[in-house]
């Protein structure tokens, strides 16, 4: 196993308000063929995020489509957002999250599964859940800047449309794959 390595130091360089752009120094260990070194690495500090599938009684998913600046397109995703310091859990920050981008809800959302969008260069976590018997209720509460338009689609048909490339963001594909993990009788 490997020596951990050491930081010997971290400056926030830059706030962009939803991350913090660090520059850190660290020591790695000596080890087999190789001399201890220092080195300077970037990450983002960023806080937790959500990341919500809803499903309604009869197995249709409540979908998002949005503008991402990224890609400079509109995206089709599941619910989510970030883990605000109100929030006191990620399972609060996923109900907001819902009844914001949807306008849907549930008494039954459950945790499927955690992951870390980039360990290389983030230093954040992805908290997943599954949002069973979701009903609409009321309209969207969108934040500024947001433009979401709600879509259905029957789960049986959500592999066709990552198959042929409808849904392509990443921590979506994480979220149905921990859907279908978590809850095998989903598969279609």
């Amino acid at each position: 196993m490997r020596s951990r390595w050491t930081k010997t130091d971290d400056v926030a360089v830059y706030d962009a308000r939803i991350f913090t752009l660090h520059q850190a120094k660290y020591r790695r260990p000596a080890g087999p063929g190789r001399e201890p070194e220092e080195r300077t690495y970037h990450y983002f500090d960023s806080c937790d995020w959500v990341n919500i599938v809803p499903l309604t009684p009869d197995l249709n998913v409540v979908l998002i489509r949005q503008f991402r600046v990224g890609v400079d397109d509109f995206v089709v995703e599941t619910p989510g957002g970030m883990v605000d310091p109100a929030d006191a859990s990620p399972l609060a920050a996923a109900r907001r999250e819902l009844r914001e981008e949807t306008g849907y809800g549930s008494d039954d959302i459950v945790p499927i599964g955690r992951s870390h969008p980039n360990p290389a260069t983030q230093n954040n976590s992805v908290w997943f859940f599954a949002a069973r018997g979701v009903r609409k209720l009321g309209e969207q509460n969108l934040d500024p800047g947001e433009d979401i338009e709600i879509v259905l689609a029957d789960l049986a048909d959500v592999e066709a449309m990552i198959a042929a490339g409808q849904i392509t963001h990443a921590l979506v594909l994480n979220a149905f794959d921990f859907l279908r993990r978590a809850f095998p009788e989903y598969r279609r």
